[in-house]
């Protein structure tokens, strides 16, 4: 979608279409996919933009499928890599906040206002900005790092999907503080990337680990670009 929006190829969105179609054909109604359910809400409007509107339906009918079947499990969610996680939650709200705005109902806006603590109970307010409002999560920096150091990351740049959550909460939702710690997280994950373009997908944060010094920037860098492209989509830097 965003190739279509940069170089208006009808191609582009298209193939968006039939990769969602295609998770649907495959069983993802009943997982938690990062992505897919803004995804899908972006290519559902497009596809009604361009006269689309059998193709734009079916995707809706699904994604509304999805976030029932998601309802009908109340707590029981699925494992992914472990049995529960922030980026099992975040999609989940994600999932329901793109239903509420595929078809507004009370019963989406109380699934939101019931699991969004759920989310928000990975993280806290504490003053260091990598750990203000960061999420913590159920790896660290031994799986993905050079280093082998066995110590939790901060910030970890999958953090901005709670950002994402607050950016998108419908304005039904009381929650004052949704843009300050959507900045914050956005934010703290800018600290990964250097003045020289340089970067580390983990830094890792106890100042001991086994005996051994951290405190310190992985060598190793990847996905912290994920960071820059939330940043993109969810920061208001203008302001």
């Amino acid at each position: 979608m965003n190739h279509y929006h940069l170089y208006s190829n009808h191609e582009d969105w298209s193939t968006a279409c039939s990769i969602l179609e295609r998770y649907y054909e495959l069983g993802g109604s009943k997982f938690l996919a990062i992505g897919v359910a803004e995804s899908a809400e972006a290519v559902i409007e497009q596809l009604r933009r361009t006269g689309e509107g059998q193709r734009a339906e079916r995707l809706r009918r699904q994604v509304l499928a999805h976030a029932d079947y998601f309802l009908s499990v109340g707590i029981d969610l699925p494992a992914h890599e472990v049995n529960y996680e922030q980026s099992i939650v975040a999609p989940l709200l994600q999932l329901l906040i793109s239903a509420y705005h595929l078809n507004p109902s009370d019963t989406y806006l109380a699934a939101i206002q019931e699991r969004l603590p759920w989310l928000l109970a990975f993280a806290g307010p504490q003053p260091h900005a990598r750990l203000r409002h960061i999420a913590i999560r159920h790896w660290d920096g031994y799986w993905f790092g050079a280093l082998h150091l066995w110590g939790d990351v901060f910030p970890h740049y999958w953090s901005v999907l709670n950002a994402a959550v607050l950016r998108r909460l419908p304005k039904e939702i009381d929650c004052p503080k949704a843009k300050a710690m959507a900045d914050a997280i956005l934010k703290a994950n800018l600290v990964n990337f250097a003045d020289d373009g340089s970067a580390t997908c983990a830094f890792v944060y106890p100042g001991c680990v086994d005996g051994n010094p951290a405190h310190i920037a992985d060598p190793v860098a990847n996905d912290q670009d994920w960071a820059l492209v939330y940043a993109l989509q969810y920061g208001d830097w203008n302001a």
